[in-house]
């Protein structure tokens, strides 16, 4: 039986709210509309999967002046406690707050509750020295919004999602939505397309040649696209080079 990976969500989460380029926060922070709450309970997901403040263990001692300004912010403005706050001053530190603020109040502006925020901080302080943030946000929820349209859930697509970060991160009407159509073409139900794109993205998201060869490979192999197979067999064969999937199909007949 095919096993689906667990992935833990955490390394993802400084690819979407990186710091990236010299954009002000300012100059994006009238773009979040009342529409965004969608993307940020996404994040929020994302965030879940990382873990508690309480993992965080705090450093012995603050190292100079400066780090009493991050200190003080950290409690005061992100509601962090004092061993949190240490251990988070111990790897970001603020020369002013100017930006953290303005950070704050985009992600406050997007919805997010106090303890989303504190985790959020806990689990990347460099999101504090973002200049681009509400951009990124901006960026992210029109594709946000149609992998939730198809999928339904927040939990299919923080699952497609942690699998393949182009689905947030990259054009869908380049590759994604087209290779979508032609599999619905080809008969592939809806049902169908949801477990495709929750456990086997990357067959739709990368331009390759296994992708057509692979709907010929399942119509031989009589694999019905609306089969609870189709997924897995044409997701599989996607992403195997042709000798590894020959070498299955040799298995899997014995």
């Amino acid at each position: 039986m095919l096993r689906r990976r667990h992935l833990n969500p955490s390394p993802y989460l400084p690819l979407l709210l990186g710091r990236g380029s010299a954009r002000s926060t300012s100059a994006t922070y009238v773009t979040l509309h009342a529409s965004l709450p969608p993307l940020r309970h996404f994040i929020e997901r994302l965030l879940g999967g990382v873990g508690k403040l309480s993992s965080v263990d705090a450093p012995a001692v603050p190292r100079d002046g400066g780090d009493s300004l991050t200190l003080h912010f950290l409690r005061q403005s992100c509601g962090l406690a004092e061993p949190q706050a240490a251990a988070v001053a111990a790897r970001v530190h603020l020369r002013s707050t100017k930006n953290a603020h303005s950070v704050l109040a985009i992600l406050r502006a997007s919805g997010f509750k106090p303890a989303s925020i504190a985790r959020l901080v806990t689990t990347m302080p460099s999101v504090l020295s973002s200049t681009n943030i509400g951009a990124k946000i901006d960026f992210y929820r029109p594709n946000h919004q149609l992998l939730r349209d198809l999928l339904r859930t927040d939990k299919n697509v923080l699952a497609a999602v942690i699998q393949s970060m182009r689905l947030i991160t990259h054009n869908l009407q380049h590759v994604f939505l087209p290779k979508l159509k032609t599999l619905r073409d080809h008969g592939v139900t809806e049902e169908v397309l949801v477990k495709l794109v929750t456990t086997h993205p990357k067959a739709l998201t990368y331009e390759s040649s296994r992708f057509d060869e692979g709907l010929a490979v399942m119509k031989d192999l009589g694999v019905s696209p609306s089969s609870g197979m189709f997924p897995y067999a044409f997701g599989v064969f996607a992403k195997m080079y042709q000798s590894e999937w020959d070498r299955t199909i040799e298995i899997m007949s014995l």
